[in-house]
């Protein structure tokens, strides 16, 4: 019987596709539907039991762009801001939304 990987044994790029997805929609079944890929199925790469394909990078980036994959993979300073700090919030004309 395999025990679950415990949350410190994932990938780093794995906790910070976690960390994205939340900021942009806290349930796994839901953006994964958006994907069109099962729960289970983006659980795996959240987990970093499973790479991810291409393709599900590429509907990650055009669905979601407020998403930064040079964050998710662990790229240092982009776009001159500090690490961590590549989430805005915007609605669907991609205006920022002020909180």
């Amino acid at each position: 019987m395999t025990q679950a990987k415990e949350k410190t044994d994932r990938p780093g790029w794995a906790r910070r596709l976690a960390q994205a997805r939340k900021t942009v929609e806290p349930r796994q079944t839901i953006f994964a539907r958006h994907l069109g890929i099962s729960q289970p199925r983006y659980s795996q790469y959240e987990s970093g039991d499973r790479k991810i394909p291409p393709e599900i990078l590429e509907r990650i980036a055009q669905l979601y762009p407020m998403i930064d994959m040079n964050f998710v993979f662990g790229a240092e300073a982009v776009k001159g801001r500090p690490m961590g700090n590549y989430f805005t919030p915007k609605g669907p004309q991609g205006k920022i939304i002020s909180h």
